[in-house]
């Protein structure tokens, strides 16, 4: 069985997350590297490489009701 794209993340080429799982996305100085901040408060830093997912994460974050 495969993992749902629709709830897993690629966000660095190590490091597969549950995006129900993130509660903040925090910009680091280095351009297009994130760090994610998980319900259990690990730090999930991202690569460049998926840039583009955490950008769509955040719009989709922006967009959720809360």
């Amino acid at each position: 069985d495969m993992l749902d794209p629709g709830v897993f993340l690629r966000v660095h080429r190590s490091v597969i997350v549950n995006s129900r799982w993130i509660r903040r996305v925090k910009a680091l100085e280095k351009a297009g590297e994130f760090t994610l901040v998980m319900a259990d408060g690990r730090l999930v830093d991202t690569g460049r490489t998926y840039r583009h997912v955490v950008e769509g994460l955040i719009r989709a974050l922006g967009d959720r009701p809360g």
